[in-house]
């Protein structure tokens, strides 16, 4: 299984546009690629989702 590491732009671009970071989301769930996103990736994408909201 492909490993992919994700930044903090492409997580925010899959979770609130269509595209090809979605599309990269979407294998995740679906368990035909293992997403790795480090914590520093998953702190700063949830502090703008927080400010934004």
């Amino acid at each position: 299984m492909p490993r992919v590491i994700a930044d903090t732009n492409v997580i925010l671009s899959g979770l609130f546009f269509r595209g090809n970071e979605r599309k990269l989301i979407e294998q995740a769930l679906l368990g035909k690629i293992e997403l790795l996103l480090p914590e520093h990736v998953l702190s700063e994408a949830t502090a703008i989702i927080e400010r934004k909201a």
